[in-house]
């Protein structure tokens, strides 16, 4: 493959005219923009056509805008965009009878509410998805068996039932189902909008009485005691291989002395997340590669460190016990081997029982993201007690701020909003590559890293997971598109080396996309 020079690339894209393209639907990474926002707008025709025909014309009260499609189409979306003045909203409020107002809502539905719906990782039904959560916690609801152990399961709604139930076209009576529809309508806000039709109005009072809510209570009090009480009765934790001493010490030795037990745990964990690597084989589908042995972890090393989400949490844990945190629940072994299922841990300390899971997706799970920022987004307190939180909440700040200034090198490695603020498009992209091609990060986290500048730079750029199929050495390929449409800037980056090639032309196989171009 033909080489690249860095200065090269930065003068290309630095001579190239992005403004055109900009203003020709130059969208951002789709992951980073507000959906309601951009699927909510009302044009300047669409108002105009209001404000002539209502606002200023001001017809007799009972006029019929319904008789007029175009006009209605034009009344919702007016509605519903908030950079109209609200006292304008009021006046054709004036107009609306029960059946307009629904009409209204069905579009703030598809709009506003929607987007609060999301896209459930491993499922391939096509539907998306609604979590309630209490003090960040997702709804749930927990069960003991006669033998004792608690069961869970997602209290979650998907989009089509939500719209079936609000347009009154199905039924539902189920509690968890109610609880989830609780908090989706409190947080979409439409019980403030003058439009709101009765029958959405009735149904949040009427699950926003003290019935419900101590209904929801009873539930998250229960859910709370049956988990600490599992991990409370659960033996010991007793493993019969270890972690190899010399990451031990690596991670031990390296623990402030004046942390609390979970303050502890929680850098435990961020530590191993900035040492261990998701292997890169594995993420190929190359699973039979993997030494799926328990007996390997004594293997595992700061130098030997590609690991997947069934050693992470054994390795965690491991070290865990050494701090003294001994109530862990964690997956059960198949032998002298790991189940090839994905795992994580819960454990209690301080009568807080906690969730530990890296690898919840492997591009944007804290086992990639640690390298490059102090967020933890996959340990959580799985309480819905507000001290409990508040307990956690301080902890996890405290590890924050020590792991930020432990590591100074994470003010560079993502750019402030503030500092990319006033950047040209131009400027961005050298930014982008100058960051990728001066950071030690390789393979999987080095692609997640370029994920993660794209979605924080806003870069409208199409980047590629390419990848070696003898040395399993991945590659990210990088497309940016001139604004005279003439072709595509096409380069791409060696993740181990951060040397710079032309289009591969066959050589190396495709993975998958990392971000793509709106």
């Amino acid at each position: 493959m033909n080489e690249l020079r860095l200065e090269e690339i930065n003068n290309l894209i630095a001579s190239t005219d992005f403004y055109e393209l900009r203003n020709k639907g130059f969208m951002p990474p789709f992951e980073s923009m507000d959906i309601s926002k951009s699927d909510n707008i009302c044009y300047p025709d669409e108002q105009n056509e209001v404000r002539k025909r209502i606002i200023k014309n001001r017809p007799p009260i009972g006029y019929e805008i319904k008789e007029d499609e175009y006009l209605t189409y034009c009344v919702c979306k007016f509605l519903i965009y908030e950079k109209i003045p609200q006292d304008e909203k009021n006046i054709v409020c004036e107009y609306l009878d029960e059946e307009l107002k629904i009409r209204v809502f069905s579009m703030f539905l598809n709009t506003k509410i929607k987007p609060l719906f999301k896209i459930a990782p491993d499922d391939i039904s096509g539907n998306i998805y609604y979590s309630p959560r209490v003090n960040k916690v997702p709804l749930r609801a927990c069960q003991k068996d006669p033998s004792g152990k608690v069961h869970t399961s997602k209290i979650e709604i998907t989009y089509k039932d939500v719209e079936k139930f609000l347009l009154q076209k199905e039924n539902n009576n189920d509690t968890g189902f109610l609880l989830a529809i609780r908090h989706l309508l409190n947080e979409s806000g439409v019980l403030n909008e003058k439009w709101c039709p009765k029958t959405i109005q009735n149904l949040i009072n009427n699950l926003n009485t003290q019935s419900w809510t101590e209904c929801e209570e009873k539930l998250c009090s229960t859910n709370d005691n049956l988990l600490r009480e599992e991990l409370e009765q659960i033996e010991d934790v007793h493993h019969e291989v270890h972690v190899n001493d010399s990451l031990k010490n690596s991670v031990l030795n390296s623990v402030p002395k004046e942390f609390n037990t979970l303050e502890k745990a929680l850098y435990i964990y961020s530590k191993l997340c900035q040492i261990l690597s998701y292997d890169s084989m594995y993420y190929l589908g190359k699973k039979e590669q993997h030494d799926k042995s328990v007996t390997n972890i004594s293997n595992v090393n700061t130098e030997n460190n590609n690991i997947v989400c069934y050693e992470f949490s054994y390795i965690l844990a491991d070290l865990l016990s050494e701090i003294g945190i001994t109530k862990i629940k964690e997956s059960k072994l198949n032998g002298n081997k790991f189940y090839d299922n994905h795992a994580n841990i819960s454990f209690l300390v301080d009568g807080l029982v906690i969730s530990a899971d890296s690898t919840r997706t492997v591009i944007q799970g804290d086992l990639t993201s640690l390298k490059y920022t102090s967020v933890m987004n996959g340990i959580r307190c799985e309480q819905y007690d507000e001290n409990s939180q508040k307990i956690f909440a301080l902890a996890k700040k405290k590890v924050r701020n020590h792991l930020k200034e432990e590591n100074k090198q994470y003010a560079s490695m993502i750019p402030s909003k503030e500092y990319v603020a006033n950047m040209s498009l131009n400027e961005k992209l050298i930014l982008f590559n100058n960051l990728l091609t001066s950071c030690k990060l390789t393979n999987v986290d080095f692609i997640a890293y370029v994920n993660k500048l794209v979605s924080e730079l806003e870069l409208n750029i199409t980047t590629k997971l390419l990848y070696d199929d003898k040395t399993n050495i991945f590659y990210a390929q990088i497309n940016i598109q001139n604004y005279h449409n003439e072709g595509i800037m096409s380069y791409i980056i060696d993740s181990t080396t951060k040397k710079i090639y032309e289009n591969p032309n066959g050589l190396l196989l495709y993975k998958e996309d990392i971000t793509t171009r709106q």
